[in-house]
């Protein structure tokens, strides 16, 4: 999905978040006219450097992930570190991450009132979904319903659901050109 976060995470300078933090050294990066799309922060470049942020704010010299895999580590690495909670650095990058998605996706949800549910699609969060599943307390449920209670009520009313077909957009293609190709004539 395509949403667009048009204003920094609330923070003050005497109370920084790190979704705030991490907003504000993406923006330096992606300076697009002040906005930092959502999918700036939820792609796979976005992981390495939520990463590095984390691993400057913790000052770690060397983290577990890079003493194991002897390089700087890859963004399915990250993540999958982070879920199973072998280095502190990823395991913030993965709760950053479920924290500002969950908070999105019940933005939207807020928006549409689906009450079919709302379909989330893409690899970090086809990456992360059994974790979610497996972890009922986890930051993206906590952020999808952090809310006054009468929002949280409509927002246990909308289910949300991950999917998990990979290469979802080529299939996506093959359908629609399946379909363009019923329509040609040939002469």
């Amino acid at each position: 999905f395509f949403l667009m976060i048009r204003r920094p995470p609330r923070s003050t300078q005497s109370r920084s978040s790190a979704a705030s933090d991490v907003y504000k050294r993406q923006r330096v990066n992606y300076p697009f006219d002040g906005l930092v799309d959502f999918e700036h922060i939820m792609c796979g470049p976005a992981i390495t450097k939520m990463y590095d942020f984390f691993k400057g704010r913790q000052g770690v010299e060397k983290t577990k992930i890079e003493e194991d895999l002897q390089s700087p580590p890859k963004s399915q690495d990250i993540l999958t570190y982070g879920m199973e909670n072998k280095c502190s650095v990823c395991k913030d990058v993965v709760d950053l991450l479920l924290k500002l998605n969950g908070r999105e996706v019940g933005n939207l949800a807020l928006r549409t009132l689906n009450y079919g549910g709302v379909f989330v699609v893409g690899n970090i969060m086809n990456h992360l979904a059994k974790y979610i599943v497996e972890n009922p307390d986890n930051a993206f449920t906590k952020a999808y319903l952090e809310r006054n209670p009468l929002i949280q009520e409509i927002l246990k009313k909308i289910p949300v659901f991950i999917v998990t077909k990979p290469e979802l957009g080529l299939f996506g293609a093959f359908v629609e050109a399946k379909r363009l190709a019923k329509d040609l004539t040939f002469e």
